[in-house]
């Protein structure tokens, strides 16, 4: 039992061969086994670096109900949108046009999804999703939001579903590689087993609080369990914040980094605000030799005061400064007299 590893990402070939040659030696003789493992030891990397991972592109959907937007607020914290431009066979939504502007507007990344109404018109569905996209505009891959059956069984639902897929892609030119699914992993039970779908991009619909979301099977690559999302709706929240008038929103984050994210869509993101600095009331000087005291924040062109020891203690006074290399320093006294710095980083919280 092989794997074949060809449609995997380059740094993922390249880590399943190097487990293969580490794993060679105690089980060459037993192939078949060695697939299960390789799919475990994956999948238990994959958990881990999803747990130390930070998210750093999010998002969120909007549609009609999200009501007024305040796009200066809402482009502040989203680093993309999702809008929902229409649904079923000719539903336009009449807050899509407004949204579009706001985010174009604001430089903000987007793109519109329609919501399929299975068992209606898919030639509708397609016609009318792309002549609004065209007008609405779409920075990143259209989205195919498909969360019904319409009474369809398996076989009919895949049949109308991949129809729609199809009509919109030779309406438009842009092919399944780039159009992309918004689906549940539970509503995937309802389409027949089939191998175009995995051809798609994904967005997974799965709240939950777990490092990585239930992925749908037709996205699930043989034997290697990996995670084959481009974008994640991980939750609903409270909308306090985001400049819109619902109560509640839903959130979604992108799988990869800000780089990943700028590189496949050609967009660049405004530079994120840096953590606000919290000084601590109290330090404990964490050097072996001990830390000089300053008269002005920084290492050059003043005399040491004196020196603070390891592991003695000092109150700060809310007070910081950032040196022209960008180190930090704390102020451990106001006396106009005695205006003491100490290097922040040679420090730890007492």
């Amino acid at each position: 039992m092989d794997i074949d590893i060809r449609g995997l990402a380059p740094e993922e070939q390249e880590l399943i061969l190097q487990f293969g040659k580490i794993s060679r030696p105690f089980s060459e003789q037993h192939k078949a086994d060695k697939a299960p493992i390789i799919a475990r030891a994956f999948a238990a990397l994959q958990n881990l670096a999803a747990a130390a991972r930070t998210w750093e592109v999010t998002g969120v959907d909007i549609s009609y109900w999200q009501g007024e937007v305040d796009f200066d607020i809402l482009c502040s914290v989203a680093n993309f949108v999702f809008i929902r431009y229409g649904y079923g066979n000719e539903y336009f939504d009449p807050r899509a046009e407004g949204y579009a502007r706001g985010c174009a507007d604001h430089n903000t990344p987007y793109d519109g999804y329609w919501y399929g109404k299975p068992g209606n018109s898919f030639t509708k569905h397609a016609t009318n999703f792309k002549a609004t996209r065209a007008n609405l505009g779409g920075k990143m891959y259209p989205i195919f939001d498909e969360e019904e059956t319409g009474g369809l069984n398996k076989t009919d639902l895949n049949g109308w579903l991949y129809k729609w897929h199809m009509t919109f892609g030779d309406l438009t030119s842009i092919p399944l590689e780039e159009q992309m699914i918004y689906m549940s992993p539970g509503f995937a039970g309802n389409v027949e087993a089939n191998d175009w779908m995995k051809k798609t991009k994904l967005d997974v619909a799965h709240w939950t609080t777990a490092e990585l979301p239930i992925i749908p099977s037709f996205w699930t690559k043989v034997l290697v369990p990996l995670t084959k999302f481009t974008f994640w709706q991980h939750a609903v929240t409270s909308s306090e914040g985001f400049g819109v008038q619902s109560s509640k929103i839903d959130r979604q984050r992108y799988w990869g980094t800000r780089p990943n994210f700028e590189t496949e869509f050609n967009v660049t993101l405004p530079a994120p605000e840096p953590p606000p600095i919290i000084i601590p009331p109290r330090v404990r000087i964490n050097y072996a030799g001990g830390v000089y005291e300053r008269f002005i924040p920084t290492t050059e062109g003043n005399s040491p005061l004196g020196i603070a020891y390891n592991n003695t203690v000092w109150n700060t006074v809310g007070e910081y400064a950032i040196d022209s290399s960008g180190k930090l320093w704390y102020l451990i006294s106001k006396e106009p007299a005695n205006r003491v710095w100490i290097a922040a980083w040679l420090t730890l919280p007492a």
